[in-house]
Parts: C-alpha cells; structure tokens; sequence
C-alpha cells in the first residue's frame, strides 16, 4: 500500500474562507516532474540499456527518485518540506499539509500566506499586489 500525503478537506474550506474574509487570492499550481527532482532515500542501482550507447552494460546509480518506486513519494514530500522550510513556510500543528507564514500586506496588515500541498499539486493564498 502506498501512502499519499495530501491535505484535509477542512483546511481547504478553511483556507477559502480565510481567502474571502481577508482580501487574499488564491492561485494553483502542479509541480511537473515531481518525484524526479527528490533525491532517492536508499541506494537504487541499474544496468544501462541500449539507449546510453557506448556505456550500454554498465552499472549505474540512481539519484533522483523515479515514479513507481513507494520510497519515491516520501522521498518527494520529504524534499518539498524541505523547500517549504527554507522559504521560511512552518508546517500547521493541525495539518502537515498546510504550510503557513506570516506577512504583511502593502497597507501594513499582518495576515498568514499559505502553502496547501495535495501530493503534487498546491493551492497558495497569499496577497498579490498587481491584483485587477
């Protein structure tokens, strides 16, 4: 059985509904290629086919998580936390799914931005300020 790490239906009426009540917009987003940009979590090794011509036969290390291996999705949520943490996004207490940080808007009002992440799919609510 593979494990999904995916937001909770609550959190996202609970994001829109902070969204409409503070002004905020919401944009969405798919991270392409998603697991190849994790790193693997345990060591995978391969023969080379034909189509790495001259180094067909040879033995190769896997560094990037491929899709179809079960590690390769905690691989992905692992590196994306990672990201989130470095952009200075903290995991909400109530759901590790919903990333949150605090900001303040052109006018000088402190709100949240968030960061929803749906395996590889992600709903950001944050104040834009070239908004129509």
């Amino acid at each position: 059985m593979t494990y999904y790490s995916v937001v909770g239906h609550d959190t996202v009426r609970i994001a829109l509904t902070i969204t409409a009540l503070n002004n905020l917009q919401v944009k969405v987003g798919d991270i392409m290629n998603a697991y190849v940009t994790a790193p693997c979590s345990e060591d995978i090794w391969t023969i080379l086919g034909a189509e790495f011509g001259a180094d067909q036969g040879n033995k190769s290390i896997i560094v990037r998580a491929p899709y179809g291996l079960k590690s390769s999705i905690a691989a992905f949520h692992s590196h994306l936390a990672d990201c989130m943490r470095s952009i200075g996004y903290a995991p909400c207490k109530g759901d590790n799914d919903l990333r949150m940080k605090p900001e303040i808007d052109p006018d000088g009002n402190e709100y949240y931005s968030y960061i929803l992440c749906y395996v590889a799919d992600v709903l950001v609510v944050h104040y834009d300020t070239w908004q129509p």
